[in-house]
């Protein structure tokens, strides 16, 4: 069993538990608990994978570009490099650097998404979903997707 396949079978176990919540009870009902253990458990198992550096021989990232049409960067690790930096890539699936805009023939060997931005208010002790609706990417040039 992989990651996904762990992630997939807490979701399914999650909406098991749902299912046993008593409106009557809730939000004091043990289910209720339970559901709340299981999405802290399935965010730190997405986390986990979203941080793990995928080979481009594997696969490229799907989505390159925000809605507006602006792209996105990537960690990304070039061949032979010490450390990695961010890179784009482009719908022929050339890497660049939006930074210096231009377009060197980058022999990017493996990529990951970049971290969420650090938000001061955030604290670790302090869990909250967030549902998917209300996410957005961030822009580092513009500062969100406003």
């Amino acid at each position: 069993m992989d990651y996904q396949d762990g992630i997939n079978q807490l979701l399914d176990l999650r909406e098991r538990c749902k299912g046993q919540i008593k409106i009557e009870h809730a939000p004091n009902d043990p289910w209720a608990e339970d559901v709340k253990a299981l999405d802290i458990a399935i965010q730190a198992l997405e986390k986990q994978l979203n941080d793990k550096w995928i080979p481009v021989s594997e696969r490229l990232p799907e989505v390159r570009q925000y809605e507006d049409g602006e792209p996105i960067e990537f960690i990304a690790m070039i061949k032979d490099a010490v450390v990695p930096t961010a890179l784009s890539i482009d719908d022929n699936g050339s890497w660049f650097d939006m930074q210096r805009s231009i377009s060197d023939d980058y022999n990017v060997i493996a990529w990951k998404p970049l971290p969420e931005p650090y938000l001061e208010w955030e604290k670790e002790e302090e869990f909250q979903m967030v549902p998917e609706e209300d996410k957005y990417p961030y822009d580092p040039y513009y500062g969100g997707n406003d």
